[in-house]
């Protein structure tokens, strides 16, 4: 469990905190196997991965003119989780050197429980030749999303649904005309990027060596050159049965190769609005026609930006992007009809505002701005700044505060305390993850400070405490501060960090 105080920076916080807290356990995926998992039920299964090849009685699609080809409409997540795939299957050995250097905080956990050796994983990854990317499928992902609502609402784990259906029942059934498929399957992933390290590094409990899956099920179906397209499906949030649990975030990738043995162009339209190089969620765009003159199909990207345009033939193509404000001609080359991916990132210059500042009161306030090109639609938010100085002790209960914690004990204590008569307390009753977070929004400056005090008590070495801050609405967290336990009764008072 990584206990974290999340607080926007430029609170001044007086809080205290008697910290106690365990790790918990955390929970990798699960490759398409019917056997129930061993050891922590959480685990992955034991191998091998379900692959079915040649089904009889399957005839290849027609093509029929051109027309709309669509992937149907995945959402920026899942999106997300295809975007990790196709990264890793390009450059194995760069994946694997990004799962090593990994500060992820759930992932670390991940390494620290099942005692995953880095060494032995980045070695295993640089067996992997890289392969071609893979072309979502509208088909495959309505399959896993079904079988993602599925797992959700009847709280399990597994590739046979709760009425019985594998996964070669599932994936025909939507119309899938497969020649081969394979299936990974998560119920307990914490993120989209936990969960694509669950199944690409394999992690596992004992007896697998290094702490990975032998064989790794779930990242041979990420790295075979088997497969063409993939559909993945994505469900976030918590359910309870009994004493069973699934989520935060429960994922199905349904991987498969139709018959025909058709190659795709494939790739995802964005604005790579935080600079880093590879698509994120959010920033995918939609509305984009990508055509070429060698395809009988054309495809809409949808919002989360992604496309796949069937290929019949090797030779070499002009793929088109077009939207309002938009447009991009590349030359790309098919071989032995193999998938190629080609993605269009445009220059993002953000929406430039003119106007008043500060506002005329009592009176219309005109305002104009720059806009951005494929955008459909924008919002207006009006945000008042005024100085903030926050003291949050606990005096006030939970009013201010949001917490996330297990059952079992309240998270306000009068003992011990650094001052006043309250202080927050987590304490470790259930292996989880708990966050007490600020619900403030602010904006800092150069002189803002995050004040506390701390009391980290009874704790492992693997049980950390942090206080972290986020720029981006939650979607990530920087660590301000963090401390691990002892393996022992830890601080005997308070500090305080600032």
């Amino acid at each position: 469990m990584n206990t974290s105080l999340i607080a926007a920076a430029g609170l001044r916080i007086a809080a205290v905190f008697s910290v106690l807290l365990t790790l918990g356990v955390s929970v990798p995926a699960q490759h398409i196997a019917v056997s129930a998992p061993g050891g922590v039920k959480q685990a992955p299964p034991a191998p091998p991965a379900e692959v079915r090849e040649n089904p009889v009685g399957i005839s290849p699609p027609e093509y029929k003119g051109t027309t709309l080809y669509s992937i149907g409409t995945p959402t920026d997540e899942e999106q997300l989780y295809l975007e990790y795939i196709n990264r890793s299957r390009a450059n194995p050995v760069a994946e694997a050197q990004r799962f090593a250097a990994t500060t992820d905080p759930d992932v670390l956990s991940a390494y620290g429980f099942y005692d995953v050796d880095l060494g032995l994983m980045q070695y295993q990854f640089s067996t992997n030749p890289p392969v071609g990317p893979l072309a979502m499928n509208a088909r495959l992902l309505t399959a896993a999303r079904l079988h993602s609502g599925d797992m959700f609402t009847n709280v399990f784990q597994g590739h046979v649904s709760s009425m019985g259906l594998n996964l070669a029942n599932r994936v025909s059934a939507q119309g899938y005309s497969w020649s081969a498929i394979a299936e990974n399957v998560f119920s307990y992933a914490e993120s989209v990027f936990h969960g694509h390290a669950g199944f690409d590094v394999d992690w596992g409990n004992s007896p697998y060596p290094g702490g990975m899956q032998t064989p790794p099920g779930h990242r041979n179906n990420i790295h075979s050159a088997t497969y063409r397209e993939v559909g993945i499906g994505v469900v976030n949030g918590r359910n309870t049965s009994g004493l069973e649990e699934v989520g935060p975030q429960l994922v199905t990738q349904d991987f498969g190769t139709e018959a025909s043995s058709v190659a795709f162009i494939t790739g995802v339209v964005f604005y790579d609005v935080n600079t880093n190089g590879f698509y994120d969620a959010g920033e995918g765009i939609g509305g984009v026609r990508v055509d070429s003159a060698g395809s009988r199909y054309y495809c809409m990207t949808p919002t989360s930006g992604g496309y796949a345009l069937p290929v019949t033939s090797n030779g070499n193509y002009v793929v088109t992007f077009d939207a309002p404000g938009l447009s991009r001609v590349v030359s790309t080359n098919v071989t032995s009809l193999r998938n190629i991916k080609v993605d269009f990132a445009p220059p993002y210059t953000p929406p430039v505002l003119s106007g008043p500042n500060p506002a005329y009161l009592d009176q219309d306030n005109a305002y104009s701005f720059t806009p951005l090109a494929g955008a459909t639609a924008y919002d207006w938010e009006r945000t008042e700044l005024a100085a903030y100085t926050a003291i949050e002790g606990a005096e006030n209960g939970l009013a201010n505060v949001t917490v996330v914690n297990s059952p079992g004990y309240s998270v306000l204590a009068s003992l011990p305390v650094a001052s006043g008569s309250y202080s927050f307390h987590l304490a470790h009753l259930e292996p989880e993850d708990q966050f007490l977070t600020l619900n403030a929004i602010v904006r800092p400056s150069a002189t803002s400070q995050l004040s506390f005090a701390q009391n980290l008590a009874w704790a492992t070495d693997a049980e950390i405490a942090r206080a972290q801050v986020t720029t981006d609405g939650g979607a990530s967290w920087q660590n301000l501060w963090s401390q691990a336990g002892n393996n022992g009764p830890g601080q005997s008072s308070f500090t305080t960090v600032t």
